[in-house]
Parts: C-alpha cells; structure tokens; sequence
C-alpha cells in the first residue's frame, strides 16, 4: 500500500489534501474510495472519470449526499445512485437530474423520507394518491402540496392530520367541517381546533377533546360554550389548564388558588363543590358566616364538619359562630342546642358536626 492512501485512510483529514495531491493520485480509485468513505464531498478532487465511477460516487454520496452534485451528469441521472442518497439527506433532490425528479419511482422513494418534497413533484404526481399518501404519513403539512382532488378525499386527510394535526388547515373546507376527521385531529392536538369550522368548533364532544389534549384550545371555542358556565367547569375539571380567557375560569381559578371572590361565590355557589382547595373557601364560609352556602352544599359541609364545630338555624336565620355555639369539650351539643332552641322557640336547629 503506497505511503499516500495509508495516509488518507490513517487521517480523515489528510482525506481532504486530495485537493492538493497530484493528477496521478487523484485518479487513484484505491486512494480516491479511501478518501471518500472518510469525506464524501472530497468526490469533487477526485479525476473526471472516478466521479464518473459507480463505486466511488456511491461510496462518496452514502457518506455525505451533497458529493451528488460532484458526481457525473450521468450519475446523477442514475437511479440506484439516487435511491441510496436518498436514505441519508433528504437534499439529495436538487442535485437529482430533471429526469429522476419526474420519475414516480424515485419520486415515492423521496417521499417516504421527506414528505414536503412533495412540493417539488411533478403536477401529475401531486394528484397520485399512493405518492401523497407516502408524502403526508411522512410528514402530515405536505397535504399542501396535493392537489385539490386529494385535499378533498377524507382518507389522504386523515392520514395527514393523524401525522400532524396542523395539516387540517390544508384541507378542503368540507373535510375541516368533517366531525370525524377533526375529531381525529383535535385528540392528536388540541390547538388544531383552531383549523376547525365554525360549526365543529361549537360541538361540544370536540372541543372537550381539544381541551383534554390543549387547555388554551378552549379559546377557539365557540362563543356560545364560551358562555356556558356548565361547559366551562367541565372543560376545568378535565384540564386545570384550561385557558384563562373570561371573567368565570379566572374567578374559578381564584378560588383555587385560596382568593375568594364573594360575589363570585355567591353567584356560583351551586358549583362551588368543585373546587379542590377548599381549606381556604371553608375558611372564608365560616368565617363569614355564610351557612346558607355550607348548607346547599353537601360536599364543602362535609369538609368542614371534620374541622369546625358548627350551629346553624333553619328558617332564614342565620347564628353567628361565637364562643357560645362552638362544641368544644367544655360545652356538648346537646347543651348548645338546648340553649338555643329555649331562646328562638319554633326554630329548627342543625348542626354540622
């Protein structure tokens, strides 16, 4: 082996001196494949009839895919050349021949490993299905580039959203009204609710689906959800991330969070049982002797029964909670509630105990 190609192959940086070896070494097939296998782009020293050379190119591309552009024009026109560029770099087409980039062969093989290089495909191909089928199950957003004709076909569109739901927003307007296929996209990604019509978009089972995947898919939400206060809190009990976008999910939130809003609470006390923090709101109730509110709900009465000890009069009256009507060991229930029922005759008294 001559001093040189032990060299090459010895330095993977020597392999780039091929620029500055002399003719006789760069028509060396021996050195040239040698250096090649290190440094694909170095094709380009080679002599003009190794980058004519099947074994050395394809040696050079499957190392580095740009050397494609160093190899002979008929080289770049040979397919098996191609097809093994293609498995590597995706760049490997624009240094293709006009040839191979119309041929439908090779345009699938592109396809299957970049699927925007659909965009580059002949017109007739954009409307071949099995090539835009490979295109967006490779890469969803290459529904762009499909004709009108498959954009339409709800197959093509399905493919593409289950790969990307962005790809929806290149849908015809018949597909992204289509309740399956958005319904296919929305539990991929949320936020791709926003590609929906205006009718899916107020279709409760899709929007909750949007939101279980994307809490600020909520905000693409029909006006009129976004005014349904029971929807609302359904969409919070699936997500607490749901977006902060009205006056009722930030006053919900506030309430998580331990920051009572008594006009909030007042006007919301049917669902005031939802709130997971409710050492704070149980706080604030009793404090502010708001018994009509523990009473109406059975699950922050029961929270609270394990931490105060509590007289509350029916009949529209309310007691204060004083040192009087607290059972503590001094003082039992029995006495509490004898004392008051002699002092408001007629009255019912409940405790929550």
């Amino acid at each position: 082996m001559s001093e040189e190609l032990k060299s090459v192959r010895a330095d993977k940086h020597n392999s780039l001196a091929l620029q500055d070896a002399s003719p006789e070494l760069r028509g060396d097939k021996d050195i040239v494949l040698a250096a090649v296998s290190i440094c694909g782009i170095v094709l380009q020293h080679a002599s003009e009839d190794l980058r004519k050379d099947r074994e050395v190119v394809l040696a050079a591309v499957r190392q580095n895919v740009e050397a494609l552009r160093y190899a002979s024009p008929d080289l770049r026109k040979d397919k098996e050349v191609v097809l093994a560029a293609i498995h590597y770099y995706c760049e490997t087409f624009r240094y293709t021949s006009k040839q191979l980039r119309e041929d439908r062969e090779t345009i699938l093989e592109f396809v299957k490993q970049c699927g925007w290089l659909l965009k580059h495909a002949p017109e007739e191909l954009k409307g071949d299905r099995e090539v835009v089928l490979a295109a967006v199950q490779q890469d969803g957003k290459a529904l762009e580039f499909a004709s009108p004709e498959l954009r339409g076909d709800k197959e093509v569109v399905l493919a593409a959203v289950q790969q990307n739901g962005n790809a929806l927003y290149y849908a015809l307007k018949e597909l992204r009204g289509d309740r399956e296929v958005v319904l296919a996209v929305v539990q991929r990604g949320g936020y791709a609710l926003y590609n929906a019509t205006e009718e899916l978009r107020g279709d409760r089972e899709v929007v909750l689906a949007a939101v279980q995947q994307d809490g600020e898919a909520l905000s693409f939400a029909s006006d009129d959800l976004k005014k349904d206060k029971l929807f609302l809190i359904e969409c919070y009990k699936i997500n607490k991330h749901t977006i902060k976008f009205s006056d009722f999910i930030n006053k919900f939130n506030q309430l998580e969070n331990g920051k009572c809003d008594e006009t909030f609470i007042e006007e919301n006390s049917d669902i005031l049982d939802l709130v997971e923090n409710k050492e704070q709101l149980c706080k604030y109730l009793v404090e502010n002797n708001k018994y009509d509110i523990i009473h109406d709900n059975e699950d922050i009465s029961n929270n609270i029964r394990d931490k105060y000890k509590i007289v509350i009069f029916s009949l529209n009256h309310i007691e204060p909670i004083t040192d009087d009507n607290i059972v503590t060991e001094e003082k039992t229930e029995e006495e509490i509630k004898k004392e008051y029922e002699n002092r408001y005759i007629g009255f019912q008294v409940i405790f929550i105990l």
